[in-house]
């Protein structure tokens, strides 16, 4: 998979279920609910969890997440 796939692949639990995780992480409120996704194994399907993880580890995507966690020091 992709990073491309993976940003398309739909969330099957939880608030964002029927989501794909590009439009969940288009708010700031939603890419910290994929971080936290990521980091807590709260995932049961290996499909979704692997998208998660693609899309997580994507250079660009720890670089706006950073600076959305940083805010949250403001």
């Amino acid at each position: 998979m992709n990073f491309r796939e993976a940003a398309k692949t739909i969330i099957d639990f939880g608030k964002y279920n029927g989501k794909t995780i590009e439009e969940i992480s288009l708010t700031d409120k939603g890419l910290k609910y994929l971080d936290w996704a990521y980091g807590n194994c709260v995932v049961h399907n290996p499909v979704v969890q692997r998208a998660i993880e693609i899309y997580m580890e994507d250079n660009i995507i720890k670089k706006e997440l950073a600076e959305v966690l940083d805010g949250d020091y403001d």
